[in-house]
């Protein structure tokens, strides 16, 4: 094989590797939660999601049936991940001594996972100004 075969292989594309039907749906939620994070709710759309993902609006409709869906099983994931860090970071039992030094400490732990996963937790807790009615509702319960 001489070095130019080597070079045309080399520059060939790659096959993709189909996703699992669960690995498609966390790639979804990804997809959706970036967009949010750069459009707001507002400015998602299926197209867009499909687009981002690169794949076509039939393969998202087959994991989700419609952008509201999406977004709920997003805002449902987003908001686990956050309730787990936060149970990682808040102490069960508070530390002998002076309960500023504890009260501190949580509260600079918390401020660096809001750093870490700023979108995640600006889609907790901020108001979902352009999400769907019963997304709304649903923030506004929780």
């Amino acid at each position: 094989m001489s070095s130019a075969d080597s070079v045309t292989t080399s520059t060939q594309p790659q096959p993709r590797r189909r996703l699992s039907s669960e690995e498609r749906r966390e790639q979804l939620r990804d997809v959706t939660k970036a967009l949010v994070g750069k459009r707001g709710f507002h400015g998602v759309t299926i197209e867009g999601v499909a687009r981002e993902a690169g794949i076509t609006r039939p393969i998202v409709y087959n994991h989700f049936a419609d952008l509201d869906s999406l977004l709920e099983a997003m805002l449902e994931r987003e908001g686990a991940r956050a309730l787990s860090q936060l149970t990682e970071i808040i102490p069960g039992d508070p530390a002998p001594g002076d309960p500023r030094t504890g009260l501190l400490s949580a509260l600079r732990s918390y401020l660096q996972v809001v750093r870490a996963d700023p979108i995640t937790w600006r889609l907790v807790l901020m108001p979902p100004e352009g999400a769907p009615e019963s997304l709304r509702e649903r923030i506004t319960a929780g």
